[in-house]
């Protein structure tokens, strides 16, 4: 059987840092979260999209969602894992919510 989202995509989140009581720096983790189950499709065509500012930019892979999940911040760094094998990884160029599913392009 075919599953619609066979990957997951998983987004890097930043937890902790600041300044301990002495004043001294204490560093951020970094560490990727599961988001959603996904699928991605790569861009051989070398498609463009419109960003927000009219800009048209050349994306890597486009990464479809279930309808759902929450808004990923352009810019992020996410990447698309199938099982221990990081299938996509890059930045958020755009993200959109439609009536169905949900897009992202890296």
């Amino acid at each position: 059987m075919v599953k619609q989202y066979p990957y997951i995509l998983q987004v890097l989140q930043l937890t902790g840092g600041g300044f301990d009581g002495d004043g001294n720096p204490i560093p951020s983790t970094e560490e990727f979260v599961d988001h959603a189950k996904c699928r991605d499709e790569a861009n051989s065509a070398g498609k463009q999209i419109n960003l927000v500012d009219g800009s048209a930019l050349v994306f890597d892979s486009l990464i479809q969602l279930p309808k759902g999940p929450a808004l990923i911040e352009v810019g992020s760094m996410v990447r698309v894992m199938e099982e221990n094998v990081v299938r996509v990884k890059g930045t958020v160029k755009r993200f959109q919510k439609d009536q169905l599913h949900s897009r992202l392009w890296v």
